[in-house]
């Protein structure tokens, strides 16, 4: 969620064309409109996770932590699940845009999508 409010700030700093802003320098009403935003993306992303399935937050938990890439096989090796079972989830998980899956060395490489990160 830190990632999520600081590439939001930048976002909106670069698009304001301010150059080394800190909070401390937007107005008052300025910070007022900033927290609702983050509070609303909050209660969105928590939204998000609340609707994965639990052998989606398990998958995303596994990639997250081995650095935020694995190889399918892998996936299905930590997990003990049977292959269709893991090749299902990681395409709904790919289809609703939480992760990306390319091809390395003849093999599925999963990665958390940078726009979840």
């Amino acid at each position: 969620l830190k990632k999520v409010c600081k590439k939001f700030v930048i976002g909106v700093v670069q698009s304001l064309k301010i150059e080394r802003v800190t909070i401390a320098h937007l107005t008052a009403q300025s910070n007022q409109l900033l927290l609702q935003v983050i509070q609303r993306m909050s209660k969105s992303i928590k939204n998000i996770l609340d609707s994965v399935r639990e052998s989606d937050r398990r998958i995303i938990n596994l990639i997250v932590s081995n650095g935020g890439q694995v190889y399918e096989k892998d996936i299905r090796i930590m997990l003990d699940e049977p292959r269709t079972t893991i090749w299902r989830t990681i395409k709904r998980l790919e289809q609703r845009g939480f992760i990306v899956v390319t091809k390395f060395h003849h093999q599925n490489l999963v990665k958390i999508s940078d726009n979840f990160e």
